[in-house]
């Protein structure tokens, strides 16, 4: 479980870096929301990175734990509780966000980036490594994500 709670955390970070009110879609405004989720996430707010996220996301998880590979797909609903009780749990949580590359095409933003997180739970350090892709739309005015697409080794 604890593995688990550093994966989400590990796609908070991914996620915690946007812009609610963007007029716009361009690759700047998506580097703003970017940016914002992950001041969010740094400050642990979950209400605040769960707020760039629609509420029919698709969220699909691909994680491998010491060789195993696991697909968790998740509503946004379960996605925040999970980052919610991770977050809780850690006594410290640390990230960088590496090599981001946002592509426009279509009406939609790719923003794909490589998140190292480590996070500290009950005196365990863990180190979490992931490649991320984001697909974001501007809906009603703002930038939302519609998917989250992850690739983690714990």
């Amino acid at each position: 479980m604890k593995l688990l709670k550093i994966l989400f955390i590990t796609l908070l970070l991914a996620l915690a870096s946007s812009s609610l009110s963007a007029q716009e879609l361009s690759k700047s405004s998506v580097e703003d929301m970017i940016e914002e989720m992950d001041k969010a996430a740094s400050n642990a707010d979950v209400v605040s990175v769960a707020r760039y996220i629609h509420p029919n996301a698709s969220i699909t998880m691909n994680v491998t734990i010491n060789g195993q590979q696991q697909v968790i797909k998740a509503t946004k609903k379960q996605y925040v509780q999970l980052l919610t009780q991770g977050l809780q749990s850690a006594t410290s949580y640390d990230h960088e966000i590496e090599n981001l590359e946002i592509i426009i095409k279509n009406g939609k933003a790719f923003a794909s980036m490589n998140v190292t997180e480590t996070i500290e739970i009950n005196g365990q350090s863990q180190t979490g490594k992931s490649q991320e892709n984001l697909t974001i739309e501007l809906i009603g005015g703002k930038l939302t994500i519609t998917g989250i697409v992850a690739f983690t080794s714990l």
